[in-house]
């Protein structure tokens, strides 16, 4: 490297010759220039470090720096804001080793502070939420320490329109007592006025219930009246028995209706399972279906391919097993379909279905794939294809 002006770059006196200095907030522009030491100038395998601290010594920097190899020099920058230093190795791979440490220490360093900036960041946000919740708090008490001096002060207005009610109540009472006080003969003559209206009542009263009782009496011994009595006895005694059997009926009614219930969720279920049942058919249907439909495409093909084997007797005896397993499953869907008929039939029609069965007579046989079977209650039995 080139020699430097002595206005931007000078060597430090050694800190043994130098004596410390305090620490300035504005550092001068330049410092008594040294070398770090006497034997010899800087190389040219040099690194430059910013960013330095007012309080950043040569010792230190030398200390730093001695791990990735031998520090011929060190000198440091004293003018601008962010101080810096060039330190001096011996080789160029000293150099890089120290360039590479340092960019690993400065990564570190940057994870650090972004993990540091994180943490304060989320402390940051914390505290915002902690503090909004201490207003919301102290809003809240504000709000109710509010409500609570307006229902004491509604309270205490409602006492106080009380206790006016009750000196007002207490002045008519003893202005009404003044005005019932008066001479001791008045006093005299009034409970006789008073008992004499309840004993009167009274006198009627008894008056009136032996004129009902007489009245009773008379008609009781009247033979028209007996009459009517028992009639009055026997329309009584069925209305008990009429219901009586109102309340058998309503039982009955009850365990029919819980009957029907049970009847609706077991038809229900069974059609749910025939569903499922008809389901799984129709599937094995389609699969077996389409199966023979491939086989019967392939010995086609095979057949336009071959022709000398169209007339072998096993191709024909295949076609003719295909054929027999078509007619199978088309008699397959036939029943399904009608299983879902007679699922979907409804109790009337089946009841109507055996009052027809039970009233034929006779008896009847036919050929056929299919057999069935039915008995009624009129004793007619059939059998048919």
């Amino acid at each position: 490297m080139g020699k430097r002006s002595k206005e931007c770059a000078e060597e430090e006196v050694d800190e043994e010759e130098q004596p410390t200095k305090k620490l300035q907030t504005d550092p001068p522009e330049y410092e008594d220039p040294a070398l770090d030491n006497d034997e010899g100038e800087p190389t040219e395998f040099s690194v430059s470090i910013g960013g330095l601290s007012f309080e950043t010594k040569r010792k230190a920097l030398r200390k730093a720096c001695a791990k990735f190899g031998e520090v011929v020099t060190v000198r440091r920058w004293v003018r601008g804001a962010p101080r810096r230093a060039d330190v001096s190795f011996s080789s160029a791979e000293e150099m890089e080793a120290a360039i590479q440490g340092m960019e690993g220490k400065i990564l570190q360093l940057q994870s650090a502070l972004d993990e540091m900036r994180i943490l304060l960041n989320h402390e940051q946000r914390v505290s915002q939420e902690l503090k909004a919740q201490v207003r919301d708090e102290r809003r809240r008490r504000e709000m109710l320490q509010r409500e609570m001096q307006d229902k004491l002060e509604l309270q205490d207005h409602e006492m106080k329109s009380l206790l006016a009610e009750l000196e007002t109540a207490k002045a008519a009472l003893q202005q009404k007592k003044k005005e019932f006080k008066g001479p001791p003969e008045e006093t005299s003559e009034k409970p006789s006025k008073v008992h004499s209206g309840p004993t009167q009542r009274e006198c009627e009263r008894e008056l009136l219930a032996a004129l009902l009782e007489h009245a009773t009496k008379q008609a009781t011994a009247c033979p028209a009246v007996k009459k009517e009595a028992t009639a009055l006895q026997q329309l009584r005694s069925e209305l008990e028995a009429a219901q009586g059997k109102v309340s058998e009926a309503q039982e009955a009614a009850e365990e029919l209706r819980q009957q029907l219930q049970q009847e609706k969720l077991s038809r229900f279920e069974v059609e749910h399972l025939l569903e499922l049942q008809r389901e799984c058919l129709l599937r094995e249907f389609h699969q077996r279906k389409a199966c023979v439909a491939d086989f019967a495409n392939f010995l086609r093909l095979l057949g336009q391919r071959y022709p000398e084997l169209a007339s072998c007797s096993e191709m024909r005896v295949i076609s003719r097993k295909a054929r027999t397993e078509l007619q199978h499953l088309n008699e397959l869907q036939r029943e399904i379909d009608g299983r879902t008929v007679k699922v979907k039939a409804t109790p009337k029609e089946e009841q109507a279905a055996g009052k027809k069965k039970g009233k034929g007579k006779g008896k009847g046989k036919g050929k056929g794939k299919g057999k069935g079977k039915g008995k009624g209650k009129g004793g007619g039995k059939g059998r048919g294809g």
